[in-house]
């Protein structure tokens, strides 16, 4: 995030960066277990997070209008993504 003013790079972009990393190793863990609901279910919640942060980046004129709708669409897929994961594995569950 070599663009964005030094305060954010070292606030708002380091929390970015942090729960970026949380959720890739999320779907690591998710991916060497069973019962995977549990781990899915906070990966969603915490790219809920990163969408927050997002969207604060955006508010505050950190990115690009355009950089933002990118972003949106890209963690929209993965939430989307996430969801099905997390509803095939209830299914796993109750049947």
């Amino acid at each position: 995030m070599p663009n964005l003013p030094r305060d954010c790079r070292y606030s708002i972009g380091q929390e970015l960066r942090q729960k970026i990393m949380e959720i890739i190793v999320l779907i690591y863990r998710a991916n060497r277990i069973r019962k995977k609901v549990f781990i899915i279910s906070k990966m969603r919640e915490t790219l809920l997070e990163v969408q927050v942060y997002i969207r604060l980046m955006s508010d505050m004129k950190y990115i690009s209008e355009g950089k933002y709708m990118r972003l949106v669409e890209q963690t929209s897929s993965m939430s989307k993504q996430m969801s099905s994961w997390e509803k095939s594995e209830q299914l796993k569950i109750n049947s």
